[in-house]
């Protein structure tokens, strides 16, 4: 190695810069969607990294990424998901347990069941255009330290961020009327939860075991909430005045 390589190297070393290498068509095998107007990452076949996805591919605008595209791969350490992207298929990124960094771009509208269940992600932003996430979405992601809900979310699915352990606070946003089955479960390090005025219904160990729970702020629009059991079984540092108010709200199980 000549000095001036040794330079660089030791100073992406000390800077913690990612190396990646240049995504070509040769890095994917791809296939067209339903309509033959666009191009669908079936798998990827490149050497790793910061792993950045062409928009286009062969003349055609890359609209998804499949199910199992990424499954497993242990080299990718990011991706960048291109403007124009509609759907991140069922397990897409599931077990890519070095994979610290999505970046999830305004025209997804579908996340599927455990797309980015068991990876590395230490920084979620889930865009306003995603109207459905699936089960288990982002599931034992846990590094994660922020989460940010996209407005146009309905409902937190099941165990959508069950294992998250690092992560502090979650605001779920207006236009979610229901947090379902165990979408928060396990999340030892979460001190808060806002719900919005529109929650109408809480799901079974949604908020289980987060022992570092200490406040739960709801809106005094909401006059009632639908629990299912045990929705903060576990939660044991909620202030008396929280758990009041989470009675008032129709909440029976042990905390």
């Amino acid at each position: 190695m000549t000095k001036k390589a040794w330079i660089a190297a030791a100073l992406v070393l000390a800077l913690g810069v990612t190396v990646g290498f240049a995504q070509t068509a040769a890095d994917f095998d791809i296939t067209l969607t339903e309509d033959g107007k666009g191009a669908v990452i079936v798998k990827y076949t490149g050497r790793g990294g910061m792993v950045r996805i062409p928009a286009a591919i062969e003349g055609f605008p890359v609209r998804e990424i499949a199910g199992d595209a990424f499954y497993e791969n242990k080299t990718i350490t990011g991706v960048v998901i291109p403007p124009g992207v509609t759907k991140i298929g069922d397990s897409a990124f599931l077990g890519c347990s070095n994979l610290a960094r999505a970046d999830i771009p305004n025209t997804v509208t579908v996340i599927g069941d455990s797309a980015f269940y068991a990876c590395s992600l230490t920084t979620v932003v889930i865009p306003d255009s995603v109207r459905s996430m699936g089960e288990a979405a982002f599931h034992s992601n846990k590094k994660m330290t922020s989460i940010t809900l996209g407005k146009s979310l309905t409902v937190i699915p099941s165990n959508a961020f069950y294992g998250c352990e690092n992560f502090t606070a979650i605001v779920i946003p207006e236009g979610v009327t229901e947090i379902d089955q165990s979408a928060f479960s396990n999340c030892k390090n979460l001190r808060s939860v806002t719900l919005p005025s529109t929650i109408k219904e809480i799901g079974s160990e949604a908020f289980w075991f987060c022992e570092a729970l200490t406040t739960v702020t709801i809106p005094g629009s909401v006059t009632a909430i639908k629990w299912w059991s045990e929705a903060f079984r576990g939660c044991s540092k909620l202030p008396l005045a929280t758990q009041a108010a989470l009675k008032r709200l129709g909440y029976t199980d042990l905390f």
